[in-house]
Order: C-alpha cells, then sequence, then structure tokens
C-alpha cells in the first residue's frame, strides 16, 4: 500500500532528524543538570554527553533520535560543556544504554512511549478522518494530539502509514455503510448515472456522459440557460429524492463535500478508472448530495436578484410615466375647496374680532360669545385647511402610482416568470422552520405544477394588496397571484422566515449555532474554549458595561476645555479635527533596495520559497495521493498565471518547458483555497519572526488590524457577480474583502458580491484566519454595525471604524443613568434623548447571546453566515435585537473615547490608508486582462485573490529580508537606529522594484525571411 504525501522529501528529512539549534537554544536545552538516581550510569563521557544530548532533543522535538542523527555541532557543544578535552566518538553510546536513558527521560518529564500508546495514536487518526481536514492537517492534529496526552513523538513515516491506513478503513466503511443501506434499485439508478454512451454517442465535449454534464453550475441568468439548470438540476433532485435515506445518514455528512469536490475535479477517464463499484456509489452519492445542497443555495441567488431587479425596474418605469400624468383638474377641484375653508375660517375669525373690540359688551359677556362661535362649529376649520391641504400633494399621486406599478408588475409578467417560475418548483423548503403561510402558498404552487386557479391560498397577500388580484372585469389574475407570491417569497428568505431544508446559506439560524443539547451539557467548556467565561454572569457583565459608559460620559466631557480638537457647531453637535499624522511614504524603501534595480517576480518568488518553503503546502486535493508535488517552477508559474490575472491556459502557452495542459492540470489539482491560504500563513510566519516588523506597532503588546473591499468588474457570467452602476456602469461585479495588519501582512481575504454590506465579513477574517490575533480592528462605515460592535467587542476586539457623519450616531445610556444625570452637570456631549439601553431583551436573550458568540468564535459555521441570516430576521428575532443592544453599548463607549482621544483616530487613519496603499498594490499586481474578473464561480474568484495575496505577501516579505541584511552590515548602532526612524515613516509597502510583466526576449533570428512576399503579392482577391 503506497504511503501518503503529506510533506515534501526535504520536509520529511527535517522533521526526522535534529533541528539546527542557535546558541542561546543550546543553552536552555543542554544542561549539566542530572537527576541521583541516574548518576551511577554516568559514569564515562560518552555516557553523560548521549544522556544530555538525548535530553535535550527531546526537550526541543518531544522525539528520539539514534546517535548517528546526532548533531556535529551539538556533540561539540556539549563536549565542551563536560570540560573533554578529546573528540567524542558517539557511536559507542550503545543501544543499551540509550535506550535506558530513554526510558528515564520520558519518566521524568511525565511522558509515555509511542510504542506503548500505538492503539490511542491510531484511534485518534481513525476520528480525525471522518472530519473534512486535509491530511496535512490531520497530520499536524495528531502532534498536537500527542502534545496534549504527553506521547513521545514517532518518525514521519508511523503517521503516513497511519494516516494511509485510517483514511481507507474510514472509506471502506463508508463504502460498506451506503451499500449497506442502499436498495438493488437504488444501485441500478447509479449504476445507469454512472454510464458511458455507448455506440454511436461516444463522448466528446459535446456528448459528456451524465456525470460530467452535471459538474458545473450555468452561471447565466437568461431563461434559457435557466431552464437548462433546471433541467440539469430536475435530474439531480430526482436522484436526491430516490436516495432520501443516505441523506440521513450522520456518518457522511463530514466527509461528503471531499468526495463531491473529487469527482467535480476528475476527468471522467479517472472516475472511471476507479474498479470498486461499491467505491464509485460512495462518490456519486457524495456528489448528488453535495449539487442538491449549492444548486439550491444558486436558484435562491438567481431567484432574488432576479425579483429585486424586476420590482427596481418597475418602479423606474412608473416614475417616468407618472411625471407625465396631468393632475391639473383634480387640483383645481382641491384648491376651491380649500379657498371655500379658508372663506369660512375668515368670517368665522371677523365675528370674533367685533366681538373683541365693541364697547357693547362686557368682558365675561365677549368671552361667552366667543366660546359659542367656535363650539357651534363641528370641528376646526384650521384642521380642515391641513387635511385637504395634505389630501392635495397626495391628491391622486399614491393611488394613481399604485394602479401604474401594479399595471407595470402584470405587463412584464413574462419577464419574471420565464425566470423564477421554474426555480421556484425546484425549491424544497425546511417546513418546520418557516412560515406555516408561506409554507401552504408554496406547495400548492408546487403541487399544481405552477398553475394557479382562484383557489390558491392567499392569506400571504396583504389584504390591500388583494384587489389587485382581480382585473377591471372582476375576474381572477393567475399572473398577479404569481407575481405576489415571487415578491413574498423572496421577502421571507430574505427574511428568515422561509428556509431551505438543503442548504449552505439560507437555513434557519438554529442550524448554525451550536445545539441547546450540547450548549446546555458543555456550557462551560464551550465558553472557555472560546475565551469569553467572564461573561458567564449576566448581571457582572452589563454592570462593568454601564460603569465603563458612565466613566466616559464623565471622561470626554470633563476633558472638553482642554481638548483642542473638539468643537461644537452651531447645533451644538461635537466635531472633532485629528491631528496630521507624519505622511507614509516609499522613498526610503525605494532607496536602500535601489532606483534601478528591477528583480523578476519569479526570483522573488524563489527567493521567498527558500526561506519559508511555501510551495511545500500544495499537496494533491485526494486524501490518499501518494503523488509528489509539482516541480517549484510550475506553482510559481500558477501563482502569477492566477495572482496577474494573466490567466493559466495563456501562461503555459507563453512559457517555456512548461505547456498548458500542465499548468491546467497543476491548477485544478494542487490549487485549493486552503492549499494556498497555508502558502500565505507559511510567508507570513517568517515576517513575525524577524526584528524589523516591529518598529510599525503602534504598541508592543496589542496589534491594529483593518479590512476593506476592492471593487472588480467580472467580465463572464456569474451569479455572485451585481450591478453596481457607481463603480460598473452597466456591468457587474464583485469585491475582494482583505485584511492587513500594522506590519503590512495581508492575511485574509474573500470574495463578496459587489452589492453587499462589507460588515458581515469582518469576523471571518478576524476569527477564522489562522495566524493573527487582533486587539483592534478598523474599517470605513461600509463595515461599521452596531451588531459587529456588539460581537467584537465581546469576543476581546475593539472595534474602531471611522464612521461618516460620526456626530449623527446616537448616543445611549442606561434607564437608571438618565440624560437628565449628566445635563444636571453641565455636560455637552449627551445622550441621545430617549435612546435607552433595552436592558430586558438582553436578560432574555443573555444564553443565546453567549451561544452565538461560542457559535462564532468556536468556527460552527462562518461568521458571515450566521450574521447575514441573524440580520435578515431584524424586525422578528430576539436574538439580533439584543445583539443590537450589546452592540449600542459598545458604539456609545467607542464614540466617547472617538471625540476625546485624538490618539485613537489617528491610530484608526495610519491603520486605514495602510489598506488602502495595499489596494493600489493590489492593481500593481493584478494587472492582466484590463484588472477584469473572466472566472465563473466564487470558488475560483477566492482562488485568484489568494494567489494575488500569496504575490503581495511575498514582496513584502522580500523587502523586509533584503533591507533587514542591509542594515545588519552596518557597524554603527547610531547609523542603524537613523536608519529605522527613516523607516518608520516609510511603506514596507513597495513594489516599483519587482518586475510584474515578464522579461523580452530580442534574440530575433532574422536569416530567414518571415514572409513570402512574392507569393503574398501574388494573391488576388476580387
Amino acid at each position: 500500500m503506497p504511503r501518503i504525501n503529506l510533506l515534501k522529501e526535504k520536509d520529511i528529512e527535517l522533521f526526522d532528524n535534529p533541528v539546527e539549534l542557535t546558541v542561546e537554544e543550546r543553552k536552555v536545552l543542554f544542561t549539566l543538570e542530572f537527576d541521583n538516581d541516574l548518576e551511577p550510569n554516568l559514569r564515562k563521557g560518552i555516557t553523560i554527553i548521549g544522556y544530555i544530548l538525548q535530553k535535550g532533543y527531546f526537550l526541543a522535538q518531544k522525539k528520539f533520535f539514534v546517535p548517528n542523527q546526532f548533531r556535529e555541532d551539538d556533540i561539540n557543544y556539549v563536549s565542551n560543556l563536560c570540560g573533554l578535552e578529546y573528540k567524542v566518538n558517539i557511536g559507542e553510546y550503545k543501544r543499551s544504554l540509550y535506550t535506558q536513558h530513554r526510558i528515564f527521560i520520558l519518566n521524568k518529564f511525565g511522558y509515555r512511549a509511542f510504542a506503548d500508546c500505538i492503539d490511542l495514536f491510531e484511534k485518534e487518526a481513525l476520528e480525525l478522518v471522518k472530519t473534512p481536514q486535509r491530511p496535512k492537517e490531520i497530520f499536524y492534529s495528531l502532534i498536537s494530539f500527542l502534545e496534549e496526552k504527553k506521547i513521545e513523538h514517532p518518525k514521519y513515516y508511523f503517521f503516513a502509514q497511519t494516516i494511509s491506513k485510517s483514511l481507507n478503513v474510514f472509506e471502506q466503511n463508508l463504502v460498506s455503510l451506503v451499500d449497506k443501506n442502499l436498495s438493488i434499485v437504488q444501485k441500478d439508478l447509479l449504476d445507469e448515472m454512472m454510464k458511458l454512451p455507448s455506440g454511436n454517442n461516444e463522448v466528446t465535449s459535446k456528448n459528456p456522459y451524465l456525470i460530467t454534464k452535471l459538474k458545473r453550475i450555468i452561471q447565466t441568468i437568461t431563461p434559457r440557460k435557466i431552464k437548462e439548470s433546471i433541467d440539469d438540476f430536475s435530474i439531480i433532485k430526482d436522484m436526491h429524492f430516490h436516495l432520501s435515506n443516505i441523506t440521513k445518514l450522520n456518518e457522511i455528512s463530514g466527509i461528503l463535500n471531499y468526495y463531491a469536490v473529487w469527482v467535480v475535479k476528475a476527468e471522467h477517464i479517472q472516475f472511471d478508472s476507479i474498479r470498486d463499484i461499491e467505491r464509485k456509489r460512495l462518490y456519486i452519492v457524495s456528489f448528488i448530495i453535495y449539487q442538491y445542497r449549492i444548486r439550491q443555495d444558486a436558484f435562491v441567488d438567481i431567484f432574488l436578484q432576479v425579483v429585486q431587479k424586476y420590482y427596481n425596474n418597475a418602479n423606474k418605469s412608473i416614475a417616468n410615466d407618472f411625471l407625465k400624468k396631468d393632475l391639473k383638474p383634480n387640483k383645481q377641484k382641491q384648491l376651491a375647496k380649500i379657498r371655500d375653508i379658508i372663506f369660512s375660517s375668515k368670517k368665522q375669525l371677523e365675528k370674533v374680532k367685533r366681538i373683541i373690540f365693541t364697547n357693547q359688551y362686557a368682558d365675561y359677556q365677549k368671552l361667552r360669545l366667543i366660546k359659542d362661535i367656535f363650539t357651534s362649529e363641528n370641528h376646526s376649520l384650521h384642521d380642515d385647511i391641513i387635511e385637504e391641504i395634505d389630501k392635495l400633494e397626495n391628491l391622486g399621486t399614491t393611488a394613481l402610482k399604485e394602479e401604474l406599478f401594479f399595471k407595470e408588475l402584470n405587463n412584464g409578467y413574462r419577464r419574471i416568470h420565464n425566470r423564477v417560475a421554474g426555480i421556484l418548483l425546484m425549491l424544497e423548503f425546511n417546513d418546520e422552520m418557516s412560515d406555516f403561510q408561506m409554507i401552504s402558498a408554496i406547495k400548492n404552487y408546487q403541487a399544481k405544477n405552477g398553475k394557479i386557479t382562484h383557489t390558491a391560498p392567499r392569506e400571504f397577500i396583504a389584504k390591500n394588496d388583494q384587489k389587485w388580484l382581480y382585473n377591471d372585469k372582476g375576474e381572477f389574475n393567475p399572473q398577479m397571484y404569481k407575481i405576489f407570491l415571487f415578491r413574498e417569497v423572496s421577502n421571507h428568505i430574505k427574511g428568515g422566515t422561509l428556509n431551505l431544508k438543503f442548504s449552505d446559506k439560507y437555513k434557519s439560524i438554529d442550524d448554525y449555532l451550536i445545539s441547546y443539547s450540547r450548549w446546555n451539557s458543555d456550557k462551560k467548556e464551550l465558553m472557555e474554549r472560546a475565551n469569553i467565561n467572564h461573561m458567564y454572569e449576566m448581571e457582572d457583565t452589563l454592570l462593568l458595561l454601564k460603569e465603563s459608559m458612565m466613566q466616559h460620559y464623565i471622561k470626554t466631557n470633563e476633558n472638553i476645555f482642554t481638548n483642542e480638537y473638539l468643537k461644537f457647531n452651531k447645533d451644538n453637535r461635537p466635531r472633532v479635527t485629528t491631528p496630521k499624522i507624519d505622511e507614509t511614504t516609499n522613498h526610503f524603501v525605494h532607496e536602500i533596495i535601489g532606483e534601478n534595480i528591477y528583480i523578476p517576480l519569479t526570483k522573488i518568488l524563489s527567493d521567498i520559497d527558500y526561506s519559508a518553503k511555501f510551495t511545500s503546502s500544495f499537496l494533491h486535493y485526494s486524501r490518499k495521493s501518494s503523488k509528489d508535488s509539482p516541480a517549484e517552477n510550475i506553482i510559481y508559474a500558477a501563482i502569477i498565471a492566477l495572482g496577474c490575472n494573466i490567466g493559466v491556459r495563456k501562461m503555459g502557452k507563453i512559457s517555456t518547458g512548461i505547456g498548458a495542459d500542465k499548468l491546467e492540470y497543476v491548477v485544478r489539482w494542487f490549487f485549493s483555497k486552503d492549499n494556498i491560504d497555508e502558502a500565505n500563513q507559511m510567508i507570513l510566519e517568517i515576517t513575525d519572526k524577524l526584528s524589523l516588523p516591529q518598529i510599525y506597532l503602534q504598541k508592543k503588546d496589542s496589534l491594529h488590524t483593518s479590512s476593506d473591499g476592492q471593487k472588480f468588474n467580472v467580465t463572464v457570467p456569474a451569479i455572485n457577480a451585481t450591478h453596481s452602476f457607481k463603480y460598473f456602469g452597466t456591468g457587474k461585479g464583485i469585491s475582494a474583502y482583505s485584511f492587513i495588519d500594522e506590519k503590512s501582512k495581508l492575511f485574509y481575504n474573500s470574495v463578496i458580491s459587489a452589492s453587499e454590506r462589507e460588515a458581515g465579513y469582518i469576523l471571518d477574517g478576524l476569527l477564522h484566519n489562522k495566524d493573527i490575533e487582533s486587539d483592534m480592528h478598523s474599517t470605513d462605515t461600509h463595515g461599521y454595525s452596531e451588531i459587529i460592535f456588539g460581537v467584537c467587542n465581546s469576543l476581546g476586539i475593539l472595534f474602531a471604524p471611522r464612521i461618516k457623519n460620526y456626530n449623527d450616531q446616537l448616543l445611549y445610556t442606561f434607564k437608571d443613568i438618565p440624560r437628565n444625570n449628566y445635563e444636571s452637570k453641565g455636560y455637552k456631549i449627551l445622550p441621545s434623548k430617549s435612546m435607552y439601553i433595552d436592558e430586558s431583551i438582553i436578560k432574555n436573550q443573555w444564553e443565546n447571546i453567549l451561544r452565538l458568540l461560542c457559535s462564532i468564535k468556536l468556527g460552527e459555521a462562518k461568521a458571515s453566515t450566521i450574521l447575514k441570516r441573524l440580520s435578515s430576521y431584524s424586525k422578528q428575532h430576539p436574538l439580533y435585537k439584543a445583539m443590537k443592544e450589546i452592540g449600542r453599548i459598545h458604539k456609545t463607549i467607542f464614540l466617547l473615547r472617538y471625540y476625546d482621544e485624538p490618539p485613537l483616530r489617528q491610530n484608526i487613519e495610519k491603520q486605514l490608508n495602510k489598506i488602502e496603499l495595499s489596494h493600489l498594490f493590489a492593481k500593481a499586481v493584478f494587472f492582466g486582462n484590463n484588472q477584469e474578473f473572466k472566472y465563473e464561480t466564487k470558488e475560483e474568484q477566492e482562488i485568484v485573490v489568494a494567489c494575488r495575496h500569496l504575490i503581495q505577501n511575498a514582496i513584502i516579505l522580500w523587502n523586509y529580508l533584503f533591507i533587514s541584511d542591509k542594515l545588519s552590515e552596518i557597524k554603527e548602532e547610531e547609523e542603524v537606529m537613523k536608519n529605522i526612524e527613516l523607516m518608520k515613516n516609510s511603506s514596507i509597502m513597495t513594489w516599483q522594484h519587482v518586475n510584474m510583466h515578464g522579461e523580452y526576449d530580442f534574440i530575433i533570428d532574422v536569416e530567414k525571411p518571415p514572409f513570402d512576399m512574392d507569393k503574398i503579392n501574388s494573391l488576388k482577391i476580387n
């Protein structure tokens, strides 16, 4: 059985041998401390040296090595430490002795020998292979397991053999489980699906066999293409229905995506080469379940886009029509009524005037007469005037607009029906977690195959709208019914009251959170893992927040007179100016590197790979593959092809010795988002180990990060690309959302729809990256929301956005510390009127708040998915409201600090400048194809953005290494410090010295004429 490839050969060698130690590390690891129990066995010099080396290596790597692996430098160091004047022959360190020493060392440090724990190790491996983790991740998880259990670490061979064996056992168990649960009919269906066309219907690009046809989701949303997608999906839906007993098996849910994506990546020849029919069925079952889920999400995306666009277009159309309508006659009638009322009012006032200024009545009589005039009227004439003016302002407009709008909807019925009618027939909703009236209407629609009669349920339609279900003759209009149905389905999906049963993006919020049963049994452990155990007691947490808010109100107001950067406008609202920060340039860094140096991007990647070994991350997608990783130059070519937007096929054709097919194969099987993220992580780890990047930290014990989106045109059909006239005109695009820290490390990226709010994606980058722990995070206004304030700050990250119109933001307080409490002290910055924190909803939802925070922090689901789904419930979900209240507390505290602390504002500006500069950097790297995306799926787009990040991070690290090398050559400390000061005001993010565009070959063979001009000139065209 071939062993799996977890590491490259050179990395295996490093893993299986003693690590190269620094002088400082030797001092710590190799010491002359001995235990009395061991003293009699340490009489000879070689025995002492062998023991000290074994103990030191064990402390460093939790494993033992045979004597011939001991490093010469370490042997010499320990020999000198022991005062031995002769050269030691480590080969004299006998097996019996070093075996005895190993046992002693294990006991001394409370570890167990690996040989005694093989069963435990193999059991853990069997559990880990059930998860979606990649083999390399399983490898590191097993190392963590051994450390946690204090077990000696074995050689690489044991890891590779055990993981390979576990994967085979697990897959065989899955195969058996699925086979056991499949009926003969189901097996026949699956086998039929896997058959290749026979006879004249040979497999071609135009006539693939069924699985190939179903691999890619059609991204175009024209009626014809949507119908084609529905036809494809109907096959998957039918198969999914026949496999309903298999879809309920929990054992296959965790690993399902792996097998499904393998089928998508594989050529039909690779799939067909699997000889084990039971195994092939497992792959196809996974493929069907996966496709059913992701295609439903894609259909919902299309449905929401189409309905929204349809209603927007109807509004635009009637806006133009409405302006052309002549309302003059109606207005004249209304003005006549107002004129009559004003005349009556005038007569009334003249009566009062005569009474007041006559001398024939006493004052008490005048008062009685005036009262009689006003009480004799049924109601105030002034109220009548106001009422009629309101009517005039809206004279016929509301009714007319409504009539025009619904007529326009009805007239354009075909545009929406041809796109979404079939989609609604395909979607499978979760009856238990959805609105009953909507489910009733949808089931009626699906049961009748979209044919609507007057008996169709209509409770879901607002009563004011139901009149439009009938035409001028009073006849039921099924077209308008469907238009209302499509609208309400869209609203309820977005509103969280209509949830899919099989989905990644549109399930019920409870499906994303830690289950109640698990929460009730493991609450303390979960809170500890999420590092929020300080919030265990709700009363204590609220009290601390209350005190903090009050202290900041006091501090900010009492500092007003000394705060030269805080003023108040005419409305008495605070206005701040921020002291200018030192301008950051790249001149100094560019000067050190050299004005006329142009380094090929290939050399940058090669140099960084030598230090970071990031190419070792590019392992084959297959969990059981024993294939070697591609050569480094192939990986560099693929990274540049994607990250510079040149295109894989074009890069293969314009590069020598690579080839387009070979490059496409490497990208398909070795370039996953996980692999590229790991490669980025390895580069960032080297950056973090350097001393030079530390100069950019504002505070040595904390890290400030920022994030922002960058818009890009998408010139091919893509469901996740949306319209934004501001950025794309009539085209569509996406937003590449990036995160950066103070050291200019780009540590996370994702791709989102251009029309989506960025705020929901902030927590993905802060919590789901593997190498950065942010203490403070900044965004611009697009990244701000109150719920993000609540979640971020509750999880220990100060959320510090730059909010446009910050002085329009509401400030809150608690009911027991009302506004007048601060007014009485003469304070100018006050809580907004009647803006109180609703403590009752926080208290009622406290358990759910903690459950939400743990779910997000522990990665039970992507934070963006949870928050997007939760925010869609905004009108009715109490958890959303409660989390928003928490956010309002933190937002108020932040705004008070923002007014009071100029350094805070400066730091926010400085960090946001970094992310802005990274966007310019990104454009310089992503130069190909007019900087437009030509990738259809979100997965492909994310791989491209991750490769671009990798190139940016490689250039930044190369700059750090180059400058560190130059500074290390300077002997005078004063000169070094002078350069460091200049560096602080110069951005490390400079790229002018990098040749992104490749080199030109001007060695041209001109001996033979390139064209036969006589032949060309003889060509005559009539």
